[in-house]
């Protein structure tokens, strides 16, 4: 096939196969020279003296001779005296019928004939019923066949000579049929130059071409009163019959249509799967009309073998065969779904529609992983739901080389909803920075799933990328509390990652937890406590009885008292103290208590017991 990374033209295909260029159109042959007088003294002599012996030999001349003798003696001298004699047409034309049937052909007493009143169309012949002498008469007239039989027997220079002599259409036309029957090529030529009409003769063109005889090919061609183009056109396809790519091309120089006969050659080259003489047929300034381009859209769609269809299906689309004809949409899905990349980037680079079946070929494209075909298919039109189907059937394991360009142009074609969510985790996973950003761009939704996929890797920057698109605070506040390692322990990007994720709001339910894990991790946390309450303070309560459930006293003391400093509430401290007392119960260490009771803390009668 020829090439397939982009769409070729005709004349590319016709120049890649190697088909030689159209023979130019040569021009008709020229008129015939003047006639030259080529007969002499000698000639002319030999020719009365061919007359007389005929009509001395000739019983019925001999008959009129004795009847003069008794008349009178002026004719009796006349019939005596051979100078004196006088022939008729009949007599001239037998007699240069003679000459020309001679072997050894004599063009000078043809011409001395023909000065002696021998005529090459008409024949005056005498009625023996009413003749009474040998004097020309009145009487029937009849066709001279002298320019046939000069034809037949290829005699050229008498065939000039005699049609020079005024031969008529007829006579022409006549001896023409002679020469094409003797295939006589130089006749043939001299009675074209003199106006003989070929059209006459229609099948003698096609025999020529039957035979491959290119030279009379040519010469029939270039006559004056050459074939009609219907009659050039038919012999298209006895050339190919017999795989002449030569004279197919000869035809087609000479304005042979391959239209003719609902392109009837062109639809026999291609059956047989010519493709030089098919590319030959094709290599004329004629196009092919719609119809036939459906028509013979057909039969290559019956070709044996799919490379063969695929080879000359480029040939029709080449010829203007509409992209989107009826059964080219499914051959493509078809190719696509076998992997064949060279046809499929073929049909998609002439134009056949990727859409058909919700855009199947991609998808199939898509599940081959052939990623040349996808870029293909990607380059042509598509619909945004089609576009966002194939980012959701895109494989994760794309590889990155492939992986950006391919999700590029999707998002070119204007995919979008969940496939951008999924991909968008992915590229955080993969810390993806340029799909990461494309994603953003492309209106890829921050969803909590994304957010905290980049906290739990502590990938700052990544993190910091995905809150600069704005996300909702509900998704950036389920990733808070996963900023410290586990029991609240801190690392060095917990800080920043913390930092980032309130700058979009915290939630009320995300910030208990993040303070409650804070205090977990002790004292050292005490800076991102501050933090969260600042941004909440109306967790203090809260964080206050988190600090007291701890059973570290290392932990809780210096809690408890920098928590104590941000003004407690007066319930919180009361049920601080009572929690408190309870703990204390168990482990005998009533440090705490007594710090809270400083501070003003109190409890009922009942909490007393210990």
């Amino acid at each position: 096939m020829a090439q397939t990374e982009r769409r070729v033209s005709l004349g590319e295909l016709i120049r890649h196969a190697g088909v030689s260029p159209v023979v130019t159109r040569q021009p008709p042959l020229s008129p015939p020279p003047q006639l030259s007088h080529i007969s002499n003294d000698e000639d002319r002599k030999q020719a009365r003296e061919m007359l007389i012996r005929r009509r001395q030999k000739n019983p019925e001349s001999k008959d009129a001779m004795l009847k003069r003798i008794f008349k009178s003696s002026k004719e009796k001298e006349k019939a005596l005296d051979t100078s004196q004699w006088e022939f008729s047409q009949d007599e001239l034309d037998q007699a240069l019928s003679a000459v020309i049937r001679n072997p050894e052909p004599n063009p000078g007493l043809v011409q001395a004939f023909l000065s002696l009143g021998a005529k090459v169309n008409y024949v005056d012949t005498v009625d023996k019923k009413k003749a009474k002498n040998n004097a020309p008469g009145p009487g029937l007239r009849r066709r001279s066949t002298v320019l046939q039989q000069a034809a037949t027997l290829r005699q050229v220079e008498s065939v000039n000579l005699l049609a020079c002599s005024g031969a008529d259409q007829t006579t022409l036309d006549e001896g023409l049929k002679a020469a094409l029957a003797a295939q006589d090529q130089p006749c043939i030529e001299e009675l074209l130059r003199h106006g003989a009409d070929l059209n006459r003769f229609p099948n003698a063109l096609a025999a020529a071409v039957q035979s491959k005889d290119r030279p009379l090919v040519q010469l029939l061609l270039r006559a004056p009163k050459g074939p009609r183009a219907e009659v050039v056109s038919s012999c298209l396809l006895v050339a190919v019959r017999q795989n002449s790519e030569s004279l197919a091309a000869l035809l087609i120089g000479h304005g042979a249509d391959p239209n003719f006969d609902s392109a009837s050659a062109l639809n026999t080259a291609i059956g047989k799967e010519e493709w030089k003489m098919a590319l030959t047929l094709l290599s004329g300034p004629v196009r092919l009309s719609s119809q036939n381009l459906q028509r013979l859209l057909d039969t290559v769609m019956r070709l044996r073998t799919c490379e063969a269809t695929l080879q000359f299906l480029q040939l029709l689309l080449c010829c203007g065969l509409p992209p989107a004809s009826i059964g080219l949409p499914d051959l493509l899905i078809c190719r696509v779904r076998k992997n064949d990349t060279p046809g499929s980037r073929m049909m998609i680079n002439h134009g056949i529609p990727t859409t058909a079946n919700e855009a199947e070929c991609m998808k199939l494209a898509i599940e081959n992983a052939n990623w040349a075909l996808v870029d293909a298919i990607l380059e042509t039109p598509i619909e945004p739901q089609h576009a966002s189907s194939g980012l959701d059937s895109l494989p994760l394991n794309i590889p990155r080389s492939d992986r950006f360009r391919i999700i590029q142009r999707l998002l070119r074609k204007g995919a979008g909803g969940r496939p951008l969510g999924r991909w968008l985790s992915f590229a955080v996973k993969e810390h993806d920075m340029s799909l990461l950003e494309l994603l953003l761009k492309a209106g890829a939704p921050v969803d909590a799933q994304s957010v905290t996929l980049a906290v739990t890797q502590a990938d700052e920057s990544t993190l910091h990328l995905l809150c600069s698109f704005g996300p909702a605070p509900s998704a950036t506040s389920a990733a808070l509390p996963l900023v410290f390692a586990p029991h609240g322990q801190r690392h060095s990007k917990t800080l920043a990652l913390l930092n980032t994720l309130m700058v979009q709001g915290v939630e009320d339910t995300a910030a208990l937890q993040t303070l409650q894990t804070a205090i977990e991790g002790g004292a050292g946390n005490m800076d991102i406590v501050q933090r969260l309450l600042a941004a909440n303070p109306g967790l203090l309560g809260s964080a206050f009885e988190s600090a007291i459930a701890l059973d570290d006293p290392a932990k809780k003391k210096p809690l408890i008292d920098a928590l104590l400093k941000l003004g407690i509430p007066q319930e919180a401290l009361d049920q601080g103290l009572t929690a408190e007392t309870r703990l204390a119960a168990q482990t005998k260490d009533l440090s705490t208590a007594t710090v809270l009771l400083r501070q003003g803390a109190s409890w009922e009668a009942p909490t007393l017991t210990i």
